[in-house]
């Protein structure tokens, strides 16, 4: 399988990060796995949360001379550094439920011409602790073709997967 690298921006999430990186380190996914942190300035312990896990987690700072720009910079700036063929993003209060990267990368190496994949997303209702659908229920031709105009709920920055050179390409 081809190598992912998984992005994850961050910005004082010293509670949550670790559950993020946990469940991608708990990916049962055969090929080279990366996982970037991406920080935006982090004044609390996140950074520390995140070294914690050793040489598997690679920690990009924002750099001092740069403003805060918010999970979009530090994606991009994730994207910049990443060594993989293929990459996807997790946001740091979210996690990955087993089995997704492996399903994911199956779609997407199913047909070479696909450039990305994306899929349906849950939604975590903390106080009950269950699972409800996030993602509306029928997705059309239309909401494809139309992502960035499309109605709410059809997708979410953790529910994609890139090849790289869409980026590369995108001249970033």
């Amino acid at each position: 399988m081809k190598g992912i690298s998984v992005i994850i921006p961050t910005y004082n999430r010293e509670k949550l990060i670790q559950n993020a990186i946990k469940s991608v380190i708990d990916q049962e996914y055969s090929g080279p796995l990366e996982i970037i942190i991406s920080d935006d300035g982090s004044t609390d312990n996140t950074l520390a949360v995140a070294s914690s896990f050793g040489s598997i987690v690679t920690i990009l700072r924002k750099p001092n001379e740069c403003k805060s720009q918010g999970a979009s910079g530090a994606r991009n700036r994730g994207i910049l550094s990443a060594s993989q063929p293929c990459i996807c993003f997790l946001d740091s209060d979210d996690f990955f439920l087993p089995g997704h990267l492996i399903d994911m990368m199956v779609k997407m190496e199913s047909n070479p011409s696909f450039d990305f994949v994306f899929c349906k997303l849950l939604e975590m209702d903390e106080e009950m602790g269950t699972f409800r659908i996030w993602t509306k229920s029928n997705i059309t031709p239309r909401d494809i073709a139309n992502l960035t105009v499309a109605k709410h709920n059809v997708v979410q920055t953790n529910g994609f997967i890139f090849k790289k050179e869409v980026f590369e390409n995108a001249g970033i």
